[in-house]
């Protein structure tokens, strides 16, 4: 019989922010789970992280060979046997309800297939903030098409995202192609054709902010994510004004301005970029001298467990962090 929960953790180096990781999955309140580690190759020696906990719910793999983020997102995925799967960030955490509170969301209501959640923040030691959800409880592709808006939800990190196994397979997962947007693609597929979404408005889990992490590091490859997706059917409907703006800031932002034209040209996108440039450039220019206007987004609400979260979860991480003093500290790279 297929366990309930399945945690799968794609994962390359980091081991501390690994341990971590596990040790909040162990603190589960629900029991029936498993925790798979899929290792893109590090250089570092993972496998005797996962061993260090000495529980068989947590299982290690290694690739045979370097498949990217996402390549090792789905790979992850298909290690687990799991109804449901969550596709938890080596540096991130997840709170003890985590799986207990978001699979009674999916228990509850049998035609959606995935269940989003809020997260706070990591910054080094302090934990602050949230990520607001929006106020609808549930979207299906009729939702989509009511409230467009709903494709300007980004809170679409796997840390926060509970789903089917059945669902993802059925939409065929998450497009390997991409390197940083297939997040927030796949949320897009369980809306339009997956069956629909939950959205949850409390707080699960913990999100790491960090210089390493790709958010941090890839806007370019996040870029060029949004330029393939243009140019498909269901995404032309994006305003040519929005692609030209976010050109235009990560031009300014990354430095990389020929190698960005060279992409848009390769892609025969210059004339479309091109259309938009004048209006990105005006609602830039709007947005300057403070004629844009600013309305606090009414389509979105605040977690409710969030006073109850900003006291208890100093706690779990201390919890957390003793429960990895024990554990193998130094690493000897893999061979």
């Amino acid at each position: 019989m297929a366990l309930k929960y399945g945690i799968v953790i794609p994962v390359y180096n980091r081991p501390e922010y690994l341990r971590q990781a596990i040790a909040s999955c162990i603190k589960q309140t629900a029991d029936d789970f498993e925790i798979i580690v899929s290792d893109d190759c590090s250089s570092q020696d993972l496998r005797r992280v996962a061993n260090s906990f000495h529980d068989s719910r947590v299982k290690y793999y290694r690739n045979e060979s370097r498949l990217g983020a996402a390549g090792n997102h789905q790979h992850a995925v298909s290690l687990s046997t799991a109804t449901y799967v969550i596709a938890l960030h080596s540096d991130d955490l997840l709170l003890p309800k985590c799986l207990e509170i978001a699979g009674a969301a999916l228990d509850n209501h049998s035609t959606a297939s995935a269940v989003y959640f809020s997260h706070t923040y990591l910054l080094g030691s302090k934990v602050q903030g949230f990520y607001p959800m929006p106020t609808i409880s549930f979207a299906n592709a009729r939702t989509l098409r009511e409230n467009p808006w709903l494709e300007k939800f980004h809170g679409t990190n796997p840390s926060c995202c509970l789903f089917r196994r059945a669902a993802f397979d059925f939409i065929g997962g998450y497009r390997t192609s991409m390197r940083f947007a297939y997040d927030w693609e796949i949320y897009m597929r369980f809306i339009a054709t997956g069956g629909g979404v939950i959205f949850l408005p409390q707080v699960l889990c913990i999100y790491r902010k960090h210089e390493e992490q790709a958010v941090q590091t890839s806007s370019t490859q996040g870029l060029y994510d949004v330029l393939d997706l243009w140019m498909q059917e269901d995404y032309s409907h994006w305003p040519a004004w929005e692609i030209a703006d976010l050109i235009l800031l990560c031009c300014r932002k990354d430095k990389k301005i020929y190698e960005i034209l060279r992409e848009v040209t390769k892609r025969h996108l210059v004339r479309r970029v091109v259309s938009g440039v004048p209006r990105a450039l005006y609602e830039k220019l709007r947005r300057r001298i403070g004629l844009a206007d600013v309305k606090a987004d009414q389509n979105y609400e605040k977690p409710i467990n969030l006073d109850y979260v900003i006291k208890s979860v100093p706690l779990e991480m201390q919890s957390i962090l003793r429960s990895c003093e024990s554990k193998t500290p130094n690493l000897e790279p893999s061979i």
